[in-house]
């Protein structure tokens, strides 16, 4: 009745909210990387590669490979800023 449609529109409310702010979240990230690339060299580009690669263990590649097919459980926001290298270093 009455109760669980407010306790849906509770959740419901909850959800956006959530979703606003991760959403907040990556498009913060996102203007912070592209001030990044504007400045950014191709050397630049490949010394950020080799510090995630040591950070988290494997190659870009590698790396790339699983991000693009969702592979990973948690996305990190690392994560955006090591694809957005990657894509740089490879134009």
């Amino acid at each position: 009745g009455a109760r669980a449609s407010r306790s849906t529109i509770m959740t419901s409310g909850r959800i956006e909210d959530n979703l606003r702010r991760e959403l907040t979240k990556v498009v913060a990230q996102k203007n912070k990387l592209k001030l990044k690339v504007e400045k950014l060299t191709e050397e630049d580009a490949r010394s950020e590669l080799d510090e995630f690669e040591s950070k988290y263990g494997m190659t870009s590649s590698e790396f790339i490979g699983r991000y693009n097919r969702c592979e990973f459980e948690e996305e990190n926001l690392e994560f955006i800023d090591w694809a957005g290298y990657y894509y740089i270093s490879a134009r």
